[in-house]
């Protein structure tokens, strides 16, 4: 789950980036603060629900449960 989280959150902010690149290229006037502040909200908004996932996840891998067994609140049995 880890890996895929990396891999999602690079590809991510390799769009941003890129998207960064072309707006300062087509336009020598673009203030580098605004930049700043807009790559840093797409971040946030991208990544905080990704981290949010990664931490929910590896709370359920700590206590040995599944998602349905959490959702529906069932019992596991150990075999």
């Amino acid at each position: 789950m880890l890996f895929i989280t990396s891999i999602f959150l690079a590809l991510c902010m390799l769009i941003v980036n890129m998207i960064v690149f072309i707006i300062q290229k087509s336009s020598r006037d673009v203030n580098p603060i605004a930049i700043i502040v807009i790559v840093s909200v797409v971040a946030g908004v991208i990544g905080v629900p990704i981290i949010g996932f990664l931490i929910f996840h590896l709370y359920l891998t700590i206590k040995k449960k599944t998602t349905r067994e959490l959702l529906k609140h069932l019992e596991r049995e150990d075999d």
